[in-house]
Formats: structure tokens, C-alpha cells, sequence
């Protein structure tokens, strides 16, 4: 008996998945000649996307006169705040608090010790003797 409610269950469930799948879509789908038309036109006014690139952007329109740039760059090279490449801009001078020679043992004792770091490496934990 349970059997025969089960099939009949699972037939019902059958049958009304499949009319859900039939049912018309709730917003009316654009005909071909309506896509055909607008991919043609969005071809045309290059806003179409061709594979990862994005579509056009609109042309940059600057808000200052070729003079007032051209004297913006002049007063920030000269003031060392001017971005060359990937460098960050000019920070104040560093000042030592040591001598050249202190700084010359330093480097020679975490050399011996085996504390010198030698490119991108963390240094080495220092050895136990």
C-alpha cells in the first residue's frame, strides 16, 4: 500500500515539475530581428563588448588649460613631490644616528653571528653554540 501512494506521489510530482517548466515566461522575450538591431547598433556606437575588453569609455575632458598643467608639473618637480614611476615622492632627509664605523661593526658582528639578512629572506634565528 505505501508502495503504491509513493509511485503515485512521485508520478504527481513528475507531472507538475514539468508543467512548471512549460509555463510562459513572466517578461515577453525581444524577437530576433529586436537583438539583431541592437547588437547593430551598439557595434556602431562602440559601446559592444568583444571578449574581456570593456566597451568604450567617453573621451577625458580636462577642467584646466594646457598652461595651468604644464605649471603644475614645473612647481612639483622642482619641489621634489613629483611621482617618477613606481617611486614613492621625496621624504625628508634621513639623518644618522650613528657613525660609519659603527655601522661598518654592526654589519660585520650580524654577519659572524649569522643574524644578516641577505635579500628578501627573514633573518635566521640566531644560532645556539
Amino acid at each position: 500500500m505505501k508502495f503504491n501512494q509513493l509511485a503515485i506521489a512521485s508520478g504527481f510530482a513528475a507531472i507538475f515539475a514539468v508543467s512548471a517548466y512549460a509555463q510562459t515566461p513572466s517578461t515577453p522575450q525581444p524577437t530576433r530581428e529586436a537583438v539583431r538591431s541592437e547588437a547593430i547598433s551598439s557595434h556602431k556606437d562602440g559601446t559592444m563588448v568583444h571578449g574581456e575588453a570593456a566597451p568604450k569609455s567617453k573621451p577625458f575632458k580636462s577642467t584646466k588649460s594646457r598652461a595651468e598643467v604644464k605649471a603644475e608639473a614645473i612647481k612639483s618637480h622642482k619641489d621634489g613631490t613629483m611621482v617618477h614611476g613606481e617611486a614613492a615622492p621625496k621624504s625628508e632627509a634621513f639623518k644618522s644616528t650613528k657613525t660609519r664605523k659603527e655601522v661598518k661593526a654592526e654589519a660585520i658582528k650580524s654577519h659572524k653571528d649569522g643574524t644578516m639578512v641577505h635579500g628578501e629572506a627573514a633573518p635566521v634565528a640566531s644560532p645556539t653554540k
